[in-house]
């Protein structure tokens, strides 16, 4: 009896986990599992975990070729725009790490959240330390600019343009007595789905500050009270144009416009885990326990595939990697990792260890 209990409360550790506010960015907390990232040319795959190691492996057959040890459990991997470096976030710090030794070169500590700017050749992080978001050089860390915020406003998401020009941030929601709110009853009875989110959103006494920020100089050109607030932890912001698509664990998600007008969406595959977008925005891909989608985001339609099932716990995606030719890479929380097809087909699954 006593050892069902202390099974049952360690199951619903884990799957509450990604429903608690996680810090002012939904703090890096490693889910345990891999990452991983390829280069744009699709002639490397990295794959990185919890156990502080990182594992090349073959883009192809997904084979390792070489394994390293980093020291911090990973969180999240990018390749620099050369190839010739690793950044791998940890749960308090940014590594640099040589691509062809898996040696650290550098690291900046006390950051958290990167996002990565790739044609830019920068990467943003929360400073856990301070109330700024840092934008840092991909190639040696060096700071570039500082965007500071309202250390009595606790950030939901941020997120770099993929030029390196602006920086958005999104806030948690707070109550609004301006926003009228609707009793239950009042709900028209026709709204279904995403509708009925987006209604429930809109009249529920909440808001939540959004701003665009230019990099160079850290101005705010659009500061506006939007309607939409990200849920819980886990949330991340992309860039599609000149819209921000801020996408959620508990798959409540929105597309803001350049005047700061958002439209609730939902991906076809449920709760989010993972979640990556190609480097041009154009595609993403998300996923949880066992299923996941491709997504383009110009007309945000979505394309279903789902892992084999294996025995014992459940097992989710953890991290996603899209190379410049569509092909995309996952891997899961049962360290296995996943090559798909440009049309989400799942070409190949192998077991890292």
């Amino acid at each position: 009896m006593r050892f069902r209990v202390v099974v049952l409360f360690a199951l619903l550790a884990v799957l509450l986990l990604p429903l608690l506010p996680t810090g002012p960015a939904g703090a890096a907390v490693p889910l345990g599992g891999l990452a991983v990232t390829v280069t744009p040319d699709g002639s490397r795959l990295v794959a990185g975990g919890d156990s502080s190691a990182l594992y090349e492996l073959d883009p192809t057959t997904l084979a390792v070729k070489r394994r390293g040890h980093v020291g911090r459990q990973v969180v999240d991997l990018a390749f620099t725009p050369d190839g010739k470096r690793l950044l791998v976030e940890t749960t308090d710090a940014l590594l640099w790490v040589a691509a062809d030794t898996f040696e650290v070169v550098n690291t900046v500590e006390e950051v958290e959240r990167m996002s990565v700017a790739g044609a830019a050749g920068l990467v943003a992080v929360r400073a856990t330390k301070g109330n700024a978001i840092r934008v840092l050089s991909m190639a040696d860390g060096a700071e570039k600019a500082a965007i500071p915020y309202d250390r009595m406003k606790s950030i939901a998401a941020f997120g770099l343009k993929q030029d390196g020009t602006k920086l958005a941030i999104l806030y948690y929601k707070k109550q609004d007595p301006e926003e009228a709110k609707v009793d239950r009853k009042e709900v028209p009875a026709d709204l279904k789905d995403a509708a009925l989110a987006e209604f429930t959103q809109k009249h529920d006494g909440y808001t939540a500050e959004y701003a665009v920020h230019e990099v160079a100089t850290g101005k705010a050109v659009l500061e506006k009270k939007i309607w939409y607030a990200a849920p819980g932890g886990g949330n991340r912001i992309f860039w599609q144009g000149e819209n921000v698509l801020v996408v959620s664990y508990e798959n409540q998600n929105a597309r803001i416009d350049p005047a700061g007008e958002a439209t609730y969406f939902e991906l076809v595959n449920s709760y989010n885990y993972g979640m990556a977008a190609s480097a041009d925005g154009a595609v993403l891909l998300t996923g949880g326990l066992r299923a996941a989608s491709r997504t383009t985001t110009e007309k945000l339609l979505g394309t279903a595939f789902k892992l084999d099932e294996i025995p014992g716990f459940p097992e989710y995606f953890k991290g996603f990697s899209l190379a410049a030719d569509g092909t995309g890479y996952a891997g899961t929380s049962r360290w296995r990792v996943v090559r798909l097809k440009p049309d989400a087909t799942i070409d190949k699954v192998v077991p890292v260890f």
